[in-house]
């Protein structure tokens, strides 16, 4: 069984690395506790040996090596823009649910296979639209499409050729929500964009909802730090011809564009550099095109439904203020703003922005935030422990409330909601992730388990993290499901209060 190689660094982020061949021989031995029937647990030894064999392979520490190296740290520590970040089934089954007590409490396994259908894979059927949402995917177009199918969104498992998209949205009138960060670290950011716009059209009205994590706003700025000579090639007319790098790396001495004009600043570009850069420009083909949607509506920052607020990082309380609107307008004011900040910017001056829709972590940026990190208010979170900037600068620090938990109670009383959903912190370890968390008595969830195959370092490891939340958009209990589409099992949250 082939398992992480743990040889190198991954702090920071960027030193993760990709490599198609041989991994090298590794005994690893953990201990795995096992739920059994009628609540008895068991705690067993496992051991993992990795063998020879092809595929990509993610080189990083182990999280025990992390945790000594920089006390404190848990998962990826990503900063902004100054710093280093992070089945073809029976038409009929369905998982069965179970509640859980509390965010301690470990999920029950089922073996009740998922299968594609309009019908709900774990919540209990309720008034309104079903709603599906799913964070981070990274640049994995295999994993997006294996779990959209097992969500019961596809009719089939597509491919790359946009000839096996036709009619392939099975979703009926299922509202799903994407919450952003499908560009960078993996290679298909261009075809996983491409195949949700298609599906965007495809489905009915509103029924695919597509937000913009930090990736997305750093494309859009020109900020190319995290995609891979591979990803680059996607944008060449021949696709580097026909021979794309067997070893992802990314560029340490990236191109920059401006004015229409790539430069390499004497040092030379990775073949496609230029040409992804011109891409996602203003009017490129997909950064015009990402443009036009946010005009249209059809991509947005934020989307609120039956109280539930989807974003990518977080939406703090000082944000209202900031542009000048609560209540029940607030998340329309801030796509808006949204819209009109990327048609009207090149990457150049939306780099430059001061616009809170831009702002990065230190200012609470909606796409950067680091309001996830359970000591991001505390007094030692302001002057990180691994170094570099802090959390947030001192003129926001006097904008939010005296904790992180009041802070998003506030920020979710403003806009009238009782829940806020974000990706952006992955939750570890990325080979076997813990799950989706809930924090703040169930107000904030954080949605981001490493489903891409760029983080989790195999196919098996990203399935088995693949994860999505499931509720119904009129349901008077406001009750939220897990869906576990990789291990076949339902996990309900605890409720907001």
């Amino acid at each position: 069984m082939a398992v992480v190689h743990t040889t190198i660094p991954f702090w920071p982020e960027r030193d993760l690395a990709w490599n198609i061949g041989c991994t090298s021989v590794l005994n690893y031995i953990l201990p795995l506790r096992v739920n059994m029937p009628f609540g008895r647990k068991f705690v067993v030894a496992v051991g993992f040996f990795a063998t020879e064999g092809n595929g990509f392979r993610k080189v990083l520490k182990s999280r025990q090596e992390v945790q000594r190296a920089h006390p404190g740290a848990d998962t990826f520590d990503m900063n902004d823009e100054g710093s280093q970040e992070q089945m073809e089934l029976e038409p009929s089954a369905r998982i069965q649910t179970i509640e859980s007590i509390s965010d301690e409490d470990p999920p029950a396994a089922f073996s009740t296979p998922i299968a594609a259908g309009s019908r709900p894979k774990c919540a209990d059927r309720s008034n309104g639209r079903r709603v599906v949402s799913m964070a981070d995917m990274h640049g994995d177009f295999d994993g997006l499409v294996k779990h959209m199918h097992s969500l019961g969104l596809l009719s089939r498992v597509p491919t790359k050729s946009q000839s096996t998209w036709r009619n392939i949205w099975a979703g009926g009138d299922t509202i799903f929500v994407q919450t952003g960060d499908i560009l960078d670290r993996g290679p298909d950011g261009k075809v996983m964009y491409k195949f949700l716009w298609a599906l965007q059209d495809q489905a009915p009205k509103d029924s695919v909802v597509l937000l913009t994590g930090n990736h997305e706003l750093m494309v859009l700025q020109g900020d190319i730090r995290y995609v891979t000579d591979v990803d680059f090639c996607a944008y060449t007319r021949d696709n580097c011809g026909g021979k794309p790098p067997s070893r992802a790396s990314y560029c340490d001495t990236c191109c920059t564009y401006r004015d229409s004009k790539c430069s390499s600043g004497g040092r030379g570009c990775m073949k496609g550099n230029c040409e992804f850069l011109a891409s996602w420009d203003r009017r490129g083909e997909m950064g015009g095109e990402m443009r036009k949607r946010f005009v249209q509506g059809k991509m947005k920052l934020a989307y609120e439904i039956n109280g539930v607020v989807f974003t990518h990082a977080g939406l703090a309380s000082s944000i209202w203020g900031k542009i000048g609107t609560r209540g029940s307008r607030a998340i329309e004011k801030l796509n808006n703003l949204t819209a009109t900040l990327f048609n009207s910017s090149s990457g150049k001056s939306l780099r430059s922005s001061r616009s809170v829709i831009a702002a990065g972590t230190g200012q609470n940026g909606p796409m950067w935030s680091r309001m996830c990190y359970d000591d991001w208010y505390t007094a030692g979170a302001r002057r990180r422990s691994s170094g570099g900037k802090a959390y947030m600068d001192s003129d926001e620090v006097k904008r939010v409330q005296g904790s992180r938990c009041a802070t998003i109670a506030k920020s979710l009383r403003d806009i009238g909601a009782s829940r806020m959903v974000i990706g952006h912190c992955p939750q570890g370890p990325s080979s076997r992730s813990a799950g989706v968390r809930t924090s703040c008595s169930g107000q904030f969830v954080e949605a981001d388990t490493y489903m891409s195959i760029a983080y989790a370092g195999s196919r098996r490891n990203a399935d088995r993290n693949l994860a999505a939340l499931e509720f119904f958009s009129q349901d008077a209990k406001k009750n939220v499901w897990v869906v576990y589409s990789g291990q076949n099992r339902c996990v309900k949250l605890p409720s907001a209060r």
